[in-house]
């Protein structure tokens, strides 16, 4: 994956070890094939996963195997569930290809000094609300996070950054409280951790909203959501200020080429996206003493390692 992400320098990656209880990157690479035989015997499971897939999820849950194993099923599994996100994920469909044009989708280059990668979304043509489509973009953040579930080893979690400048209420008119649930879901089958959204130049009836999907969430999450006017300086006080976009004084990259480096990106991994089977369970080879349904959704099979701990 070449779309400009920069890896972790030396201190964050101890941030990132230290919040997420791994020793050491020899332990986390032993742990990641610990998992892969696990895997092994799961048949409905895919085979053909890379060991940064592995070692992100466990970057992810903690060093906890129990969890990784869990996330892995719904990883795999609940894509059957919305497929609206998760079907026909070809890059160079339309109704995706036209949602680069109608909203920027971003990644900064650089991590946060704790490791946390920062993601900014605004809409880029906001003059023909009829061509919005939410379901389109939250569909191009999956595929984007696939890709950096298979490449991107070690981050610490999610900043998000929603800017509405030019939203009207034909766009928040799309956004329905059920959109908002989808994309919760979403956020549970992506094997990351959300660290903190903001978001700013907010129209009318989107704290309804927001308010609304909170419901949704515990309260360690509803915490960590912000709604801001359209005070720019207010994303300083939550990310360093070089580490943002030009667009909003920073010293990375515009929006703009951050949009078209991963609509580039996407299309150089059109043949990987096609095959769904690389990312999806196969329910009718899961074994009758696996449950479809597990504690949260799905079960785990097979013995649980203890991970070492310091």
């Amino acid at each position: 994956m070449s779309a400009h992400l920069i890896p972790p320098d030396d201190e964050q990656k101890r941030n990132i070890f230290r919040s997420c209880r791994i020793l050491s990157e020899d332990q986390l690479k032993k742990d990641a094939k610990a998992l892969r035989e696990w895997m092994r015997h799961q048949p409905h499971l895919p085979q053909e996963v890379s060991d940064i897939t592995l070692q992100t999820i466990l970057v992810q849950k903690k060093n906890s195997m129990e969890e990784a194993k869990r996330q892995i099923e719904r990883y795999f599994g609940e894509r059957n569930a919305i497929p609206e996100f998760f079907d026909s994920q070809d890059p160079l469909c339309e109704d995706l290809q036209s949602s680069f044009d109608i909203v920027y989708l971003g990644i900064c280059s650089r991590m946060t000094p704790q490791g946390e990668r920062i993601t900014v979304a605004k809409l880029r043509d906001p003059k023909y609300p009829e061509r919005f489509n939410p379901a389109q973009v939250v569909k191009r953040i999956t595929m984007i996070a696939d890709l950096r579930i298979r490449f991107e080893p070690i981050e610490g979690g999610e900043v998000l950054v929603y800017d509405f400048a030019g939203a009207t209420l034909s766009h928040m008119s799309q956004c329905s409280p059920l959109l908002g649930k989808h994309m919760l879901d979403v956020m549970k089958i992506m094997p990351m951790r959300f660290k903190c959204a903001l978001f700013i130049n907010s129209p009318p009836g989107l704290e309804t909203l927001i308010y609304i999907v909170k419901q949704f969430l515990p309260e360690k999450l509803q915490k960590r959501i912000y709604v801001y006017g359209d005070d720019v300086a207010c994303l300083y006080d939550h990310i360093p200020r070089s580490l943002l976009p030009r667009d909003y004084g920073g010293d990375d990259m515009s929006l703009d080429e951050m949009t078209e480096n991963w609509r580039r990106e996407l299309v150089a991994n059109r043949d990987w996206f096609l095959n769904d089977s690389l990312r999806r369970a196969d329910e009718s080879k899961r074994p009758l003493t696996a449950s479809s349904v597990p504690r949260d959704r799905f079960g785990t099979q097979g013995s649980f390692k203890t991970l070492i701990i310091d």
